[in-house]
């Protein structure tokens, strides 16, 4: 049997490995994923839990589900629940904009939602979802800060066992990590993983944008990419503090320059910047942030572009007025979106 297992494990070296991997993340975009997973013989399931542990969170070291990973990234979406969702393995919790704040404290599994406690009964994977128009801020069982924007969803274990701390990332968010030499923490998106030990740093990743950008205010970030035509070909930069890593989706490659990278955490005080962004881009921003959608018109605008500084607590229409300013537009409000003409 051993010799089988270890046969097996060699297979599923290199290319097939990648595929793998693929399929996993695919998953996430498609719930129809869930249904082929049980087409795998135990075999295949050996090596996904065995193989390829380093890059999936559900490793056999952590005893993690692939099921319950699909099932919390899909059964609640960001752009039709109002409340932020805390997804445990028995429950989901809606957790309301005076408790913006979660909290696993270590003791007892015992989570602390605002001022509210609960207790989860099993070591699993969870889930927060971040609706648009919210917000919020997360402490890891390590002590590690994590702040979500809307529209962003993160998927990680309630406790972390192994090697290697390991979180999902769809959206964008601001991580402070605890440091832990021995154990790396690792965010994996879609195309790419961040490896830190202990840093600030602000990860873009929303599925309907081009580009990943992660923007390193201290410490050291390895970033690993699928690079060029070949799917399996990755490589990989480290960047230092002042710089920010820009990854085409499209072209498979990577840009660091340095910039103000302190401008990619202002999201978490309510303000946003943008630096001559093409109106396409800001609509998209705006729809999110404010959980409305923001649509254009008339397309030509859509290359338009604006700089400043807009302050996310001042309603949509006060921030579509500020661009104003500088951009000639007229827009209008018909029933629950904005059209920008």
């Amino acid at each position: 049997m051993k010799d089988i297992e270890k046969q097996l494990l060699k297979d599923f070296q290199g290319e097939r490995k990648f595929l793998l991997k693929k399929r996993i993340f695919s998953s996430v975009e498609s719930y129809k994923r869930k249904k082929r997973l049980k087409r795998f013989s135990w075999a295949a399931s050996f090596v996904l839990a065995l193989g390829i542990g380093g890059y999936v969170f559900y490793s056999q070291e952590q005893a993690f589900d692939n099921e319950i990973y699909v099932d919390a990234l899909e059964n609640v979406k960001v752009d039709t629940t109002k409340n932020v969702s805390l997804v445990l393995a028995d429950q989901t919790l809606s957790v309301a904009e005076k408790d913006s704040v979660i909290s696993y404290t270590g003791k007892n599994n015992e989570i602390l939602v605002g001022d509210s406690k609960v207790k989860e009964d099993k070591v699993a994977l969870n889930t927060l979802v971040v609706p648009y128009g919210r917000r919020t801020k997360l402490q890891l069982i390590d002590g590690t800060n994590v702040w979500l924007n809307a529209g962003s969803r993160l998927v990680y274990p309630s406790v972390f066992k192994g090697k290697k701390r390991i979180v999902y990332l769809e959206g964008e968010a601001a991580f402070d990590v605890a440091h832990d030499k021995e154990h790396p923490f690792i965010v994996m998106a879609k195309d790419q993983e961040i490896e830190v030990l202990g840093t600030v740093f602000n990860v873009s990743s929303y599925k309907d944008e081009p580009f990943i950008k992660t923007a390193l205010k201290s410490g050291s970030v390895k970033i690993s990419y699928q690079a060029g035509d070949y799917i399996s070909h990755k490589e990989s930069v480290t960047i230092k503090p002042g710089e920010i890593a820009s990854y085409s989706r499209s072209e498979a490659s990577m840009n660091t320059a340095k910039g103000n990278v302190d401008n990619h955490f202002l999201w978490r005080d309510g303000l946003i910047v943008f630096k001559n962004d093409e109106f396409e881009y800001i609509v998209t921003r705006l729809s999110r942030y404010y959980n409305v959608p923001v649509k254009l018109q008339n397309t030509a605008r859509e290359h338009q572009t604006f700089s400043g500084y807009l302050d996310l607590k001042n309603t949509v229409e006060e921030v579509l007025d500020v661009i104003k300013e500088s951009s000639s537009f007229t827009y209008k409000k018909e029933e629950n979106e904005i059209l920008i003409e």
